[in-house]
């Protein structure tokens, strides 16, 4: 009887073990970018996910999508099981996910309508008979044109010969005819203003008019990307 019993507790013990370890998570995303880069004129920035089912047995499963924050008339929408779903649309159909493989059909997609600034936004993909079994990731959308600290640029070369500086405009002479050259002006905190084209040791004009007062940073580079001495002034 003493024998029997303790077959028995071995037996519920072993079925408590499978049991919990059944329920452990077993969707993953596989290793991707959580932040994504880009600019407010782009149409759209887009990344897949592939999603891993690591269980013995095929799964019923959903995604959800869940908006953080978004600038103001920006859209995002995602792509799973062959189908596109609605910006308004926050839920996928269920479909098979099999046992022990990766699903590369899902897609996410932001479309930054030209707004400046960052989207935060969650995707998770759960089991439909055990939502304990899912994987979930945050995506952040960065079309904010921010260079991070003009000040940082550690390359002491100038090639601006004269700068000319009054409330309306910003003149400089490029000492370099050789290269082409594009002008960036940024703000103290680093966000992009405008950005023109140079013409080779000629006036470059770079209007300010519309400038609010401040601190501004002219960052010039060159045709082979290398970046230059920022010339700093004030309007």
């Amino acid at each position: 009887m003493t024998k029997l019993v303790y077959f028995m507790k071995k037996i519920v013990f072993l079925a408590t073990f499978i049991n919990i370890f059944a329920l452990q998570a077993q969707l993953s995303f596989e290793p991707h970018p959580t932040t994504i880069n880009g600019n407010a004129t782009d149409v759209e920035l887009t990344e897949e996910l592939d999603i891993r089912n690591s269980g013995a047995t095929s799964i019923t499963a959903k995604a959800y999508r869940t908006t953080l924050s978004a600038p103001t008339s920006s859209s995002n929408y995602m792509c799973i099981f062959d189908v596109c779903l609605l910006p308004t649309v926050d839920a996928s159909p269920s479909a098979t996910l099999a046992a022990n493989a990766v699903n590369g059909s899902m897609s996410v997609h932001y479309k930054p309508q030209g707004n400046n600034g960052q989207a935060q936004v969650k995707y998770k993909v759960e089991e439909v008979n055990n939502t304990t079994n899912f994987c979930e990731t945050t995506i952040t959308y960065n079309t904010a044109d921010v260079v991070g600290n003009p000040l940082s640029i550690n390359n002491p070369t100038v090639i601006a010969s004269q700068v000319i500086h009054n409330q309306d405009e910003l003149i400089l002479i490029i000492a370099q005819p050789t290269n082409e050259f594009s002008v960036t002006v940024y703000d103290i905190s680093g966000t992009k203003i405008t950005t023109i084209s140079t013409q080779q040791n000629n006036m470059n004009r770079i209007p300010l008019a519309n400038l609010a007062s401040g601190m501004y940073f002219a960052v010039l580079q060159d045709d082979k990307g290398t970046i230059y001495k920022p010339v700093t002034f004030v309007k």
